[in-house]
């Protein structure tokens, strides 16, 4: 094996291991619940800046952007929390109603289609803030905005969290390592979102 193979496989080797680490501290740090909103935009902007450019560290990076936006990014997490919530629970109870012959109980579909657009925003919102400074307000208003201006994409987002929770789903196991993967796919689509809404200065030090 000449030296060119054996970086080659040391950079995929350690890509790996960075990865699987990532996963890992991922999980650790959603246990409290109320920590996932700031723990999924560490998540992303890990996965952005170390993974995806090789800048830094895993652990420095997600300590440094899960304290950085802990408040915004919980607060953000307790909107989607409540109207996921709520949604939820209409859709339970309409789906009990539907099967127990009640028409009406088919609005269920409606509050499914409701949840799954909030989830997708949800997505959208925290990577959203891992990679832009903003108020709240404006953090959910413009992660809204591009969920419908790029609905392509976002309906290909929505195909990549389906296959990454039917996978978890099928073989439980499987949460050690999917989310990571499913990241590294969300990365690539949103980033070329995001890329048309940064300035010039940022896109060219993005580049460099």
């Amino acid at each position: 094996m000449n030296s060119f193979q054996e970086n080659s496989l040391l950079s995929i080797l350690g890509k790996l291991t960075d990865s699987l680490i990532l996963n890992l501290i991922f999980l650790i740090s959603c246990i409290p619940v109320i920590t996932i909103g700031a723990s999924c935009t560490a998540f992303y902007y890990t996965t952005h800046k170390v993974l995806r450019h090789d800048r830094s560290y895993v652990l420095r990076e997600y300590i440094r952007a899960w304290k950085g936006d802990f408040k915004q990014a919980t607060i953000c997490w307790l909107v989607f929390l409540v109207l996921g919530g709520i949604l939820g629970a209409d859709c339970y109870v309409m789906f009990l109603l539907f099967q127990a012959g009640h028409s009406y109980g088919s609005v269920y579909v409606f509050f499914g289609i409701l949840l799954t657009v909030v989830i997708l925003w949800m997505v959208y919102a925290f990577a959203y803030l891992a990679r832009f400074q903003n108020r709240i307000k404006e953090i959910l208003k413009n992660s809204g905005a591009m969920m419908f201006i790029h609905f392509p994409k976002t309906l290909i987002l929505l195909l990549i969290l389906g296959a990454a929770a039917f996978a978890i789903w099928s073989i439980p196991l499987l949460v050690f390592l999917v989310p990571v993967l499913a990241v590294w796919f969300i990365e690539v689509l949103l980033e070329s979102v995001f890329v048309k809404y940064m300035r010039e200065e940022d896109r060219k030090a993005e580049m460099e």
